[in-house]
């Protein structure tokens, strides 16, 4: 067992790979046998005996995994989990329980942590739990760090006031979670925007999928985006269907037909859809972002768009000029391409 203050044994775990593990506990016996069982394997056990020490030891160490007694707790351990995952959010939490542990906590927590080791400790169980836990946290942290390259490589350039606009109505975008709609010229990246704002948001690592209404078959646009019931009466899924809480970026949602246009508005009020052969439940907490080209309350007034429907997708809006009408981006962007060329190349 080390001392969680030791910067010399810092510099010997960089030398030597070991993945850093820290335990809460009362008991300096169980820490002994912790690290006799999984220091072969890879393991560096640091300990400490209260939960008030965890920042402390947080600032001097990074830790991919935690076990914690469930004796340390009165009471608020799920107070102690949020103050975890405040910390570092890919961080992996085992409960250390004994025969005795009250089933409430285990009932409670299991939700939120990745799972359980018991006293006496079985030593292959515990090695094989630590190992997927420090697989899965490095997962977590290789997806965040992914989706801020992502976010990186869809960085909006220019500052000009439009620019600086359609910045901030981004990030409201991304945060608030709601439906959006694109308007603008072809080529003025409303597809772009829809993938920035779906990265901005809590979504991030849903799917982000997109169709295209323009060059769409009526038909075969309904059944791409709600599936369909088959002769066999096999289920075909549809877009929504494997969106899984993601984003949907419909372009050109104008060119929608009334029966699309209604079951589309009934899956975002009430995540159900009637198709030929039956009803489909999907989870609708999946976001719609719509682009146009058109200008949708004109076609409102045509009587070809459901003003329920455009009520519905239209809780933020954002106008998208044309490059003529912010020049002073011109520069910035031949400056940026010169650079990503050369850079690919």
């Amino acid at each position: 067992m080390r001392s969680i203050l030791s910067n010399s044994v810092l510099s010997d775990r960089a030398v030597r790979r070991y993945e850093p593990i820290l335990i809460i506990d009362n008991e300096p016996d169980f820490s002994s046998v912790v690290t006799e069982i999984a220091g072969p394997s890879g393991f560096a056990v640091d300990n400490i005996s209260s939960i008030n020490q965890v920042i402390t030891a947080f600032k001097n160490n990074d830790y991919n995994v935690i076990l914690v007694s469930c004796k340390m707790f009165k009471s608020g351990h799920a107070d102690f989990l949020k103050r975890i995952k405040r910390i570092k959010p890919h961080c992996q939490i085992l409960y250390i329980i004994g025969w005795e542990n009250d089933p409430e906590i285990i009932d409670h927590s299991s939700e939120n942590i990745f799972g359980f080791i018991r006293k006496p400790v079985d030593p292959e169980y515990l090695v094989l739990m630590l190992r997927n836990a420090v697989a899965k946290a490095n997962l977590l942290n290789d997806k965040v760090c992914l989706l801020k390259s992502l976010r990186r490589q869809y960085e909006l350039i220019g500052k000009s006031s439009q620019i600086l606009k359609i910045r901030d109505l981004i990030d409201k975008a991304g945060s608030a979670g709601v439906n959006v709609l694109l308007q603008g010229e072809p080529g003025t990246g409303k597809k772009f925007i829809a993938r920035l704002i779906h990265l901005k948001s809590n979504k991030a690592a849903r799917p982000f999928m997109t169709i295209d209404a323009i060059n769409n078959d009526p038909l075969l646009l309904e059944t791409s985006i709600f599936g369909e019931i088959t002769n066999s009466e096999k289920l075909k899924k549809g877009i929504l269907s494997k969106l899984k809480e993601g984003t949907l970026y419909i372009n050109e949602i104008s060119r929608l037909n009334s029966v699309t246009q209604e079951k589309l508005l009934n899956f975002i009020e009430n995540g159900k859809v009637d198709i030929a052969g039956g009803t489909i439940k999907y989870n609708n907490n999946s976001r719609i972002i719509a682009g146009t080209a058109h200008d949708l309350e004109m076609v409102l007034l045509s009587g070809e768009f459901r003003k329920d429907l455009y009520y519905r997708i239209n809780i933020i809006n954002i106008n998208l000029p044309p490059l003529r009408e912010r020049k002073e981006d011109i520069p910035l962007l031949v400056d940026y391409f010169i650079d990503y060329f050369a850079n690919v190349h």
